[in-house]
């Protein structure tokens, strides 16, 4: 089974995130982060957009301020697997982080991915919880968007996947439990119980 965070583990880990003492000195807007903080920064940057928007790593790594955010609609651009392009929905946390980081440095900051998997590896291991990926948060926002109601069709489109067939065979364990959950609330009325109504069937003579 995929793994899925829950928000108290998520948490756990932001706080690890969060602990590290800023740099006295500012980095360098043209040269890359290099201390800790600074990267310890980057990918609590990197949870929020992908536990609210469910975009890969290399979508939120090539997210343009300037041409993919559409701040009036709440949406941001991305590009996917095979450059199929689509508009994603942020949930109110994504959006926050975006306008904080552009606030703050006027820029996203961007970071090798290997660096940004093991700090987040590393954060959960200080945290003691279960490894982080960057797909684990993705598979995470999928499940907390099925386990709140929302439509499995619409979340194949905010994932990107080629098709529903792949969303449902990721989710079927999800979907499973949603039909018997369901089942059991709708109370359809057949007939009344009791032998009297039973079809008695005409027996065989030898």
């Amino acid at each position: 089974m995929r793994r899925v965070l829950s928000v108290s583990l998520i948490a756990a880990a932001a706080v690890w995130f969060f602990s590290g003492k800023p740099s006295a000195q500012q980095p360098n807007p043209s040269q890359a982060p290099s201390t800790a903080a600074t990267i310890q920064a980057i990918s609590v940057f990197d949870l929020r957009i992908a536990l609210g928007t469910g975009a890969r790593l290399d979508e939120i790594r090539n997210i343009d301020p300037d041409r993919d955010i559409n701040w009036q609609d709440g949406t941001v651009h991305v590009i996917g697997k095979f450059r199929k392009e689509r508009d994603i929905p942020m949930q109110p946390d994504s959006q926050a982080a975006l306008a904080e980081q552009i606030e703050a440095e006027g820029r996203l900051w961007k970071q090798n991915p290997q660096r940004l998997r093991e700090v987040l590896a590393q954060g959960a291991e200080r945290a003691k919880m279960p490894r982080i990926t960057p797909h684990a948060l993705r598979h995470t926002f999928g499940t907390r968007w099925l386990q709140a109601g929302g439509d499995i069709y619409k979340l194949s489109k905010i994932l990107g996947h080629s098709s529903v067939a792949v969303t449902e065979a990721h989710y079927a364990h999800l979907l499973k439990e949603d039909l018997i959950a369901a089942s059991q609330q709708v109370k359809i009325a057949v007939a009344p119980r009791g032998n009297a109504h039973a079809v008695r069937m005409p027996r065989r003579h030898a």
